[in-house]
């Protein structure tokens, strides 16, 4: 499981994990995962994990780890893949944080893990060379 084993829960499925490194001794200061979901609905990736302590909030850390998060998701995932976070209540006062980044409330769905947010932003992955039209 994710909490035994992160590196293999998450890498292991084809998702990647970022760590922010702080000053001369590089402390970890933050994380966030990209985790990859594959089923019979298709791959989708979802934004997870993501942390940054208490002492190194508000420097742009988080913002930082979401913005490399979101070019390895442009990278890596195909064009109808989906990025999506799930944003219980508890965390409502981060909507906005996510929403300068390009997530967008989903309502169309109903999830059993609360309110989810979806990527609409900049970095959408890119179409393969065969799904571009030529003009």
């Amino acid at each position: 499981g994710l909490l035994q084993d992160p590196a293999g829960a998450i890498l292991g499925g084809g998702g990647f994990i970022w760590l922010a490194l702080k000053g001369m001794n590089r402390e970890p200061v933050g994380c966030v995962a990209l985790h990859k979901h594959t089923g019979d609905d298709g791959t989708s990736w979802e934004l997870g994990e993501l942390g940054v302590l208490v002492d190194s909030r508000r420097e742009g850390v988080g913002k930082q780890l979401v913005e490399m998060l979101l070019r390895q998701y442009q990278e890596a995932a195909g064009e109808s893949e989906p990025l999506w976070l799930s944003l219980p209540g508890a965390l409502d006062a981060a909507a906005p944080f996510f929403e300068r980044l390009g997530f967008q409330q989903d309502t169309a769905t109903d999830h059993e893990a609360g309110p989810r947010m979806v990527y609409h932003g900049a970095h959408a992955p890119r179409p393969s060379a065969a799904e571009v039209p030529q003009s």
